[in-house]
């Protein structure tokens, strides 16, 4: 027996629904990804800035090599103002 009208229209406004909802999904991770992307890039920036530098400018600011990388990512305690 075939559907009526509403019951067609019911179902294909279901079906746009959930591909709108996927598609959604789809692009947050998407833009996730991308700010992911960027903060890696800003990082990688960050680190080879501080690299740069010598020994007795990281020694002025407190910093020693090793450290860089965590204070970069911010797991190292310090707050920078």
């Amino acid at each position: 027996m075939p559907l009526s009208r509403s019951a067609r229209v019911s179902n294909v406004s279901h079906v746009a629904a959930g591909l709108h909802g996927l598609l959604e999904a789809a692009h947050e991770a998407w833009s996730a990804h991308r700010a992911a992307a960027a903060r890696r890039r800003e990082d990688a920036k960050s680190i080879a800035e501080l690299a740069a530098l010598d020994d007795l400018m990281l020694a002025d600011l407190g910093i020693s090599r090793s450290a860089i990388p965590a204070l970069v990512a911010g797991t190292d305690g310090l707050r920078v103002p």
